[in-house]
C-alpha cells in the first residue's frame, strides 16, 4: 500500500503489470514486469482536518526484449478523507483542541489499476 505520508516527491514506486501486452499476438510486455512511477505531489494529512494526497506518475516499463518503453497518461491519484468543516465547527462549539483534528492520509491499495499508453513509436524486437 502506498500512503501519502512515507512518500516522497521525486521517489521511484514500482508497479507490477497484470496482464501481458501482446502487438499482433505476440506478448511485448510480459504480465508481472514491473513499471516505474514516480511520485510528482504528496502531502501528509494536517491540522485542521485537512487531508493528505499523493499523485505518481507511471513513467515507464521493461519490454520483453530488455528496452525501456516510456509512458504516458497513468497517473495516479488519491486523496485522504477531508475533516476540515468538522475540525472547525468542533473547535468553534465545542473545544480549540479539536481545530488540531488531522484530516486523514491518502492510500494507494494493493490492487489498484491504472492504464497507461506508450508515449512514442518503438521496434521491440522478439
Amino acid at each position: 500500500m502506498i500512503q501519502s505520508n512515507l512518500v516522497s516527491v521525486g521517489q521511484t514506486i514500482g508497479f507490477r503489470v497484470k496482464y501481458d501486452v501482446k502487438v499482433d499476438g505476440k506478448t511485448v510486455v510480459a504480465a508481472g514486469s514491473i513499471a516505474k512511477g514516480q511520485v510528482m505531489r504528496a502531502q501528509k494529512a494536517k491540522g485542521l482536518g485537512k487531508e493528505g494526497f499523493v499523485e505518481i506518475q507511471i513513467k515507464s516499463v521493461t519490454a520483453a526484449d530488455g528496452q525501456e518503453v516510456f509512458l504516458t497518461g497513468g497517473n495516479v491519484y488519491q486523496e485522504g478523507e477531508d475533516k476540515q468543516s468538522l475540525a472547525i465547527l468542533l473547535g468553534v462549539f465545542v473545544c480549540i483542541l479539536f481545530l488540531t483534528l488531522k484530516g486523514k492520509n491518502a492510500q494507494v491499495p494493493p490492487g489498484y489499476q491504472v492504464t497507461s499508453s506508450v508515449a512514442t513509436t518503438m521496434t521491440i524486437k522478439i
